[in-house]
């Protein structure tokens, strides 16, 4: 139910207005609190479903962008990688370090630029990933279901919204 309340919201946001009532209520009445617990609500139960993987939710983001930056092209660096998360490539580096100590993926130099790093998924990661991408999508559908399955406005919203504020290093 909250989703769809975020999506009226968005249909029926005024340029200006304020999210709230007249009572001063934060709660759901205010936009940036509602976006907030919905996605504490979604992190909540990714990582509940991600536990038995061993890996959090951010390892499992890096996965799934080195899985389709590969799907475009054959060499990933982990600045790709952070640009297509657009997340702190700093962030993106201690993250990548850790699914090498488990072995997940493997690091090593990039064929094109020996100061860059090449990073591509083990079998093992391929494994993980697969079965864990396979546990958020049954997820995600229980999640999001209150949303018309048929209404892609939803989602070209949100993408909208994410694209006019992408992750810059100087926030």
């Amino acid at each position: 139910m909250i989703i769809l309340y975020l999506y009226i919201t968005l249909n029926r946001r005024k340029k200006g207005a304020v999210m709230g009532d007249s009572k001063g209520e934060f709660g759901l009445n205010y936009f940036g609190a509602a976006f907030w617990q919905i996605g504490n609500a979604w992190k909540r139960r990714a990582v509940a479903v991600l536990r038995p993987q061993n890996i959090t939710v951010v390892q499992f983001m890096v996965l799934r962008a080195v899985e389709s930056i590969r799907n475009r092209q054959r060499i990933v660096s982990q600045i790709e990688i952070a640009t297509e998360l657009h997340a702190n490539p700093m962030v993106v580096s201690s993250v990548i370090r850790s699914l090498k100590k488990q072995r997940l993926v493997s690091v090593k130099v990039h064929p094109k630029d020996s100061r860059a790093k090449r990073v591509d998924l083990t079998p093992v990661g391929e494994d993980n990933l697969k079965i864990s991408h396979e546990l958020i999508v049954e997820m995600e559908s229980k999640f999001f279901q209150t949303i018309p399955s048929d209404d892609d406005e939803f989602n070209r919203q949100l993408t909208s919204l994410a694209r006019a504020h992408p992750f810059t290093l100087e926030q």
